[in-house]
């Protein structure tokens, strides 16, 4: 599909929310993929609904929702002068659709008005059609970074300035 979602609702964290479970289970559904591809595998392996509620308790994050259903997910953490962004994620269904670049533009928006010079990501090496999206977003090879154990490089750092 390559129509947009008519009645796409982007809220940058939104009050009140608690629907951690649903969040959760974007995530599984949107980095499955990455299973077998991806070494070493993703922290989300690791992480549950109720890790998600701790990591918002102290940042940002926007949530996508095509009527009541969550389609569109990440978080944002203040790093210095830029705002990292992380576990960005869109459903299977919505992908192609607008859902990530709006995402990042609620993102752009906080983070002008934070008075923060650039946005940052990271994404793994072997996923080339991330660093496509990505680069089409604005969004720049910086950097690049090794898990600890690995002597090669696996993770790739983006940057898009404001």
């Amino acid at each position: 599909m390559t129509d947009r979602i008519k009645d796409l609702n982007v809220e940058f964290s939104p009050a009140g929310f608690d629907d951690w479970n649903a969040v959760h289970a974007l995530l599984v559904t949107s980095f499955a993929y990455m299973d077998g591809q991806i070494d070493p595998p993703s922290s989300l392996t690791k992480m549950n609904a109720e890790n998600l509620r701790e990591v918002a308790r102290s940042d940002a994050f926007v949530v996508a929702r095509d009527s009541n259903r969550i389609v569109g997910f990440g978080f944002g953490s203040t790093r210095g002068k830029a705002l990292y962004l992380s576990k960005l994620a869109v459903h299977p269904d919505a992908r192609n659709r607008g859902v990530l670049r709006r995402i990042v533009c609620r993102f752009v928006d906080f983070a002008i008005a934070s008075d923060l010079t650039a946005l940052t990501l990271q994404t793994r090496v072997e996923l080339e059609t991330n660093h496509f999206i990505f680069n089409a977003l604005g969004f720049t090879k910086s950097g690049e970074t090794r898990h600890p154990g690995f002597d090669r490089v696996t993770s790739l750092t983006f940057s898009k300035a404001l």
